[in-house]
């Protein structure tokens, strides 16, 4: 059968990837438009939020919970100190880390969003049919892919390993091994002491 210029091509849904990248762009700008709207700076907001709303952490609970690589999430925290929002303690449990922690100008700052907050919220529930379903996806995904970059065993209870263990253990099998050699006067140590 011949196509005519009048038929409508056929409906062609969008991935579930691109509709989560398409939804993340415009979270994004609507993010920025309302903290704007309160005099906020959306940059690195989401740092500043999140240890307001969880207390001093460490900086690799931080990029993990926020999905970020270390860096980038380092460079985060830097800016917020520079700006007078944060600052490194030291960790009253373990005297060789830091924890990031809010400044009282960074707590004002956070407190300050609020506000903006709670529009998008409102708009995100009245935009879902059944948030408590969307958030619950969420933090799967959230979970999942702390499990992947750890190469863990995933959170379910499903013996296979995860993809990033998988792909860890791929790479590891499909490079040749190359013994390192230590520096002079040190130790092995194994991964138990780490």
């Amino acid at each position: 059968m011949e196509a005519t210029g009048t038929d409508a091509p056929p409906e062609r849904r969008l991935s579930l990837l691109l509709l989560v990248v398409a939804a993340h762009q415009r979270m994004g700008q609507l993010v920025e438009r309302e903290l704007a709207a309160d005099g906020v700076a959306a940059s690195d907001y989401a740092l500043l939020s999140l240890v307001g709303a969880r207390g001093p952490a460490r900086l690799t609970e931080v990029a993990g919970e926020l999905g970020m690589p270390l860096t980038t999430a380092s460079d985060a925290v830097r800016r917020l100190e520079g700006r007078g929002h944060a600052a490194r303690v030291p960790n009253p449990v373990d005297g060789r880390s830091v924890l990031v922690a809010l400044t009282q100008a960074g707590d004002a700052e956070w407190r300050r969003g609020w506000p903006a907050l709670r529009r998008i919220d409102e708009q995100l529930s009245g935009a879902l049919g059944e948030p408590d379903v969307v958030r619950h996806g969420l933090e799967q995904l959230a979970g999942r892919k702390r499990d992947d970059r750890r190469g863990a065993v995933r959170r379910d209870g499903d013996p296979r390993r995860s993809v990033g263990a998988e792909l860890a253990r791929h790479r590891r099998a499909s490079v040749p091994a190359v013994r390192r050699r230590r520096a002079p006067g040190r130790r092995r140590v194994s991964a138990a002491m780490r």
